[in-house]
């Protein structure tokens, strides 16, 4: 989830702040063929607006393109298409040689991810198509918001399949460069589950710019934080950190990793799964992990950890073995169910339950998804 929100995050602010760095006062005709030539070599992407466009000068200057599109691999339908974006520019600023943005409204963003037959993502690379002449850093958007959006994942025989919709989220940034600010972000999964997210970045430097992310779905008691730089390699996105998956239940399950986000896959180093309890964590298991994006996705997870001691975090013990293995039970089944298939291998030297030590415990578990 994190991967698709930021494509279609970084994508959008990208084609909203293209609209906006051209002079006002030009020949209408031109104008369309520089906001598509300026937003081409911002993105490294050809971009064509295919629809109406409108200026107005008086009262507030305002500019609207309908029919925006961002183009995909070669052959593969439009990375990202929009069915109209509005920006309302303020005066004053343009005498200091300045563009701000009083309100920036994106309606019906698309992002289609298209899937080779090896369930990898065929994005195409960005390739800039020319220079792009403008100071990101004299454009500040107010206000922006996106509304009723949606993404899209196109398998190998052309079907498609929809990974969220009712996408929305509001923006603002005193920079075009940085730092931006998601507010009251929410997307519907395609399971139905609604969830809540916010972001912050913070100024684009050599290539990248910091981003944090926040996730809140509505019926799964999980919290999902990321703090990392997101960049292009290759021409691709990427997107490394630390990541925390945590219980939203106070004295829960808490889950800290680096991670490595690419389109073909999630790397998850220096992993740690903890449980919490008022005097801190109750055990933790380290390992690694690799999550292969494509179409099923699978993950492969390699954990260890030392002795853990279920009687002292359950209870139970001699006198009633029985007590920990119910509260080992019913802690498992409380987990949230992973949402892939893939393997778990372990290697745990010693587990304490019922008052015996059980040692040398290694297995190998294939999860359904």
């Amino acid at each position: 989830m994190n991967r698709l929100f930021l494509s279609i995050g970084v994508l959008l602010v990208l084609v909203l702040t293209a609209a906006l760095v051209v002079p006002l006062f030009v020949d209408w005709s031109a104008y369309r063929q520089t906001f598509e030539e300026q937003a081409s070599a911002l993105l490294g992407r050809r971009v064509q607006v295919s629809g109406a466009t409108d200026l107005r000068l008086l009262p507030t200057p305002t500019i609207r393109f309908e029919g925006v599109e961002v183009a995909g691999a070669e052959g593969a339908p439009a990375l990202l298409t929009a069915e109209r974006f509005e920006a309302v520019l303020s005066i004053a600023p343009f005498l200091k040689g300045e563009i701000e943005v009083l309100d920036l409204v994106v309606e019906r963003p698309v992002l289609r991810l298209p899937l080779g037959p090896d369930g990898a993502l065929l994005i195409g690379e960005s390739r800039p198509s020319g220079p792009f002449t403008v100071d990101l850093a004299a454009i500040s958007v107010e206000a922006a918001s996106i509304s009723e959006g949606a993404i899209i994942l196109i398998l190998p025989d052309g079907t498609q399949r929809p990974l969220a919709g009712e996408v929305r989220a509001g923006l603002s940034a005193p920079s075009a460069i940085g730092p931006w600010r998601l507010d009251a972000g929410s997307l519907r999964l395609g399971d139905g589950e609604i969830v809540d997210f916010r972001a912050a970045t913070g100024t684009a430097e050599d290539g990248a710019i910091r981003l944090r992310f926040s996730a809140y779905p509505a019926q799964t008691p999980v919290i999902v934080e990321a703090d990392g730089a997101l960049s292009l390699s290759g021409g691709l996105p990427r997107y490394d950190g630390e990541a925390v998956l945590r219980s939203a239940m106070e004295g829960g399950w808490r889950l800290v990793s680096g991670f490595e986000l690419t389109p073909d896959r999630l790397r998850a180093e220096n992993l740690t799964w903890s449980l919490q309890t008022g005097e801190g964590p109750a055990f933790e298991i380290a390992g690694h992990a690799v999550v292969a994006l494509a179409d099923p996705p699978r993950f492969e997870a390699v954990l260890s950890s030392r002795q853990i001691d279920l009687d002292r975090l359950f209870g139970g013990g001699p006198a009633d073995p029985s007590a920990s293995f119910e509260a080992v039970r019913h802690f498992l089944a409380g987990l949230p169910p992973l949402p892939v298939q893939g393997v778990v291998s372990a290697d745990l030297p010693a587990i304490v339950v019922g008052g015996s030590v059980i040692r040398d415990i290694g297995f190998d578990v294939q999860l359904p998804g």
